[in-house]
């Protein structure tokens, strides 16, 4: 079976498409795909870590396939979409080393160097093969020493937590590492900060990761004039009231008159779920929150800066080992314990100390039923919405 994955893996790397971009002149078709991951241990050896690689990969092939045939202009992966979160050890099994493009152009589907480095071949030869934007969550390992002033670990390497986009052709265009980890015992935090503004051929984005998406930096950068919006890898742990995903995700779009398309991944035993494409005041174009365990991929048209949009042509596609189909009941059966029932194998995130059933004693709760002005007031505190 690992060999005839091995060879359909290899069968689709060598396609070799033209150029085509679906963009017009109104909008850009994006796609982001809320992903569970098929296998989701930590491995004990090598040669486990580049099985659960190798499956994982075989998906993303599956929803960039899906994503061509609506055509996307782009397509987002979630954090930790490719390999599980682990310990520093385990964790350098999947490493690779992510290319700096702001030192040379490289197509590492078209380069032997990355013969040996399957993800960034495959999701190189994914945009290549679709003429499509990809942006993916891997893990970049970099040496480094003493001598300039960083901080080196022991090992004498860092492994950083990194976002990686690829154009139309498959060159890198964007490497970005995580500048604020949440645990993640396996990766170093990024050394300096970074440009994580990259350019296509429908506009100006920002690629970030996960928990960097609530702090200052992630302003300063949308404030430049030339981004139009943000591409938004993570493993978003939801926390009612406030900060669940396509909550937040749309109040930041809308609030910042800025385009998010975000992508999580699905993995209800650490609360991660909620994926979408947002944009500006007519906030979420098309999201699914569905902790059911079951990947899917997301599509809809954006708006080009300074246009506006009479249909998002919205579509939701479900993704199964089985088969694909049209995702349209998106919240309606989620069985009351999902968390627990959906992903029996992670029994006791709940309760380590990242993980907490919500209290909300302290919280005033208001139902929202009319388009005006509303005030939840408590000790003085008063909230408008």
């Amino acid at each position: 079976m690992w060999r005839i994955s091995f060879i359909l893996i290899l069968a689709y790397l060598g396609m070799s498409p033209s150029i085509v971009s679906s963009a017009t002149d109104e909008y850009f078709t994006a796609a982001v795909y809320e992903f569970v991951q098929l296998y989701d241990f930590c491995p004990e050896n090598r040669q486990e870590a580049d099985a659960i690689v190798q499956k994982n990969l075989e998906a993303f092939i599956r929803a960039a396939n899906i994503a061509s045939e609506k055509d996307a202009d782009l397509i987002a992966f979630p954090e930790y979409g490719i390999f599980p979160e682990c310990d520093r050890e385990t964790t350098k099994m999947f490493l690779e080393v992510v290319p700096d493009p702001h030192k040379e152009r490289i197509i590492p589907c078209d380069n032997p160097v990355y013969d040996n480095m399957p993800q960034m071949r495959t999701l190189s030869c994914i945009a290549k093969n679709h003429s499509m934007y990809v942006q993916a969550n891997t893990g970049d390992i970099q040496p480094c020493d003493h001598t300039n002033g960083t901080q080196c670990p022991a090992d004498g390497h860092l492994q950083m937590n990194t976002n990686v986009i690829f154009d139309r052709e498959g060159a890198v265009i964007g490497r970005y590492h995580k500048e604020h980890l949440w645990g993640e015992e396996g990766m170093d935090v990024a050394v300096k900060r970074q440009n994580p503004i990259f350019k296509t051929d429908f506009g100006t984005f920002a690629t970030f990761v996960c928990f960097d998406v609530v702090l200052a930096r992630i302003i300063e950068v949308i404030e430049e004039p030339e981004v139009d919006g943000v591409v938004f890898s993570t493993m978003w742990e939801n926390s009612a009231p406030l900060f669940q995903s396509v909550q937040y995700f749309q109040s930041w779009a809308m609030g910042n008159n800025k385009s998010l398309i975000a992508a999580d991944i699905n993995l209800a035993g650490q609360l991660a779920v909620g994926s979408g494409i947002f944009h500006g005041e007519e906030g979420a174009l098309a999201y699914t929150f569905d902790p059911d365990g079951i990947s899917k991929l997301v599509v809809a048209r954006v708006p080009k800066r300074g246009k506006k949009l009479t249909h998002p042509k919205a579509s939701i596609t479900a993704i199964t080992e089985n088969g694909t189909y049209a995702w349209t009941d998106d919240g309606e059966e989620v069985p009351y314990m999902t968390t627990k029932s959906l992903q029996f194998h992670l029994p006791d995130d709940l309760h380590t100390n990242r993980y907490h059933q919500s209290d909300f004693v302290n919280y005033t709760l208001v139902q929202l039923t009319k388009h005006k002005d509303t005030c939840a007031c408590k000790n003085g505190l008063a909230t408008l919405f």
